[in-house]
């Protein structure tokens, strides 16, 4: 399509504790500060300026509603099924709580940030998931992490 969106170039929260997010962010998802400042934070996967930044919203905000109108996740992909057991185990040895999901063209993790947000990592399951998708189309099951190697 012509003039059609080449990609998703950033996502932006607002958070009630930059520092607070910037930490999850960095230690148990993986992503690198690009750029900082008292009120904001931007974070990379690390080859683009900046693929999520964090707002800090004044203080007494109240945050919206589970399952509200608004956005419902982020997803960032992760190489391998290797790199997302990792992080799965990351965030288990922390205390977050981790939903394991198996989807058609992926398999992913979700789980809230600090202030409540759904992040998705996930890693591709085939080379040509649109494909997969034109043709299986869309599907979502829970996942035993024990058997990702086998998916």
């Amino acid at each position: 399509m012509a003039n059609a969106p080449l990609r998703v170039g950033h996502v932006v929260f607002n958070v009630a504790d930059v520092a607070r997010s910037v930490k999850f962010y960095t230690e148990l998802v993986g992503l690198q500060v690009a750029a900082r400042r008292d009120d904001a934070a931007f974070l990379t996967c690390g080859t683009q300026h900046h693929d999520i930044a964090l707002f800090q919203v004044p203080a007494g905000t109240v945050p919206g509603e589970p399952l509200a109108v608004g956005l419902n996740h982020v997803a960032l992909q992760l190489p391998d099924r290797a790199a997302l057991r990792a992080r799965y185990d990351m965030l288990r040895e922390r205390d977050v709580p981790v939903r394991t999901t198996e989807h058609n063209v992926t398999l992913s993790i979700y789980f809230p940030d600090p202030d409540g947000n759904r992040i998705e990592l996930f890693c591709d399951r085939y080379a040509d998931g649109l494909e997969v998708m034109r043709t299986k189309g869309p599907m979502a099951r829970p996942m035993d992490i024990e058997q990702l190697e086998r998916l």
